[in-house]
């Protein structure tokens, strides 16, 4: 089987029908070009634009003192927001039609918001609390379920609280705003109350001095403060007295375990028992 071995005269005429078609096209490749170098241009551009508009959003927010949680979520918001205006911006310039996008991404948030309802509950719940400022970074929480710790994010979907075990405990903002929360650092002191259940042939006046005097006597108590002590119930087994005073909140927990063990001590050296949980039978013949 032999090749045809085509003319100079058809070889000739295939190289200038592309040269033709490539002189045709040439316009378009180099407006083409142009239009992704322009958006190239523009890309960089606005990110550098972005950037100094961050970072005075950023000294105006420290100016006017704005809570950091509130101030770091606002950050995100412009941070995405002027992004989102790029795209758009450079849409436009590649001849693209911005309205089309506009639907494409409207029914694209309704499918997500309907797959992601717990999200975006999680999403409304940081912005309730970034409005009503229920806590703030740094502050103490505790949760109704046990958990307390220290606030150290406020994120747009979940809240991280820090226990004094150094473990995060990571939290939905929609629980958050939707449940009772204990603020014990809003103010700067706290009330420690100390509770124990001594017997019920034991000395209640004798029992409840060793306890005031525990607080009493205790340098980080404030003295400010009343500090008193009182029969708090009558248990099955035990009768309950208690005692309290005021604390710094930074002293609180070291306060209270020193003042516990000092408590139990004291109580034991005065022949106070401290009775486990009993049940007297009576036997009828």
């Amino acid at each position: 089987m032999t090749e045809t071995i085509p003319s100079v005269e058809e070889a000739a005429s295939d190289i200038s029908e592309k040269v033709t078609i490539l002189q045709k096209m040439t316009p378009t490749l180099i407006n083409a070009g142009m239009k992704i170098l322009w958006a190239v241009i523009i890309f960089f551009i606005a990110r550098y634009i972005i950037k100094w508009v961050l970072k005075i959003f950023d000294k105006a927010t420290n100016r006017h003192q704005l809570d950091k949680g509130m101030a770091g979520f606002l950050h995100s918001f412009l941070n995405v927001a002027l992004y989102v205006l790029v795209v758009f911006i450079i849409c436009g310039q590649l001849g693209v039609n911005t309205a089309s996008i506009v639907t494409l991404l409207g029914s694209a948030a309704l499918a997500i918001g309907l797959s992601l309802q717990g999200s975006l509950s999680n999403f409304a719940g940081s912005l309730i609390i970034l409005l009503t400022h229920p806590f703030r970074l740094n502050d103490y929480i505790i949760l109704p379920d046990g958990k307390e710790g220290y606030v150290r994010d406020i994120g747009l979907v979940y809240t991280m609280l820090e226990t004094f075990n150094g473990e995060i405990i990571s939290i939905p903002n929609g629980t958050l705003a939707n449940t009772t929360i204990t603020n014990v650092t809003v103010k700067p002191v706290r009330k420690l109350v100390i509770s124990v259940g001594v017997s019920y042939d034991a000395d209640m006046g004798k029992a409840r001095k060793i306890l005031q005097k525990a607080f009493e006597e205790d340098s980080r108590v404030m003295k400010d403060y009343p500090v008193s002590s009182y029969v708090d119930k009558l248990d099955s087994s035990a009768v309950v007295v208690a005692a309290y005073g005021w604390l710094k909140n930074d002293d609180y927990y070291q306060t209270k375990w020193d003042l516990t063990e000092k408590i139990k001590n004291e109580l034991d050296k005065n022949e106070i028992s401290i009775p486990y949980d009993q049940l007297d039978v009576h036997m009828i013949q």
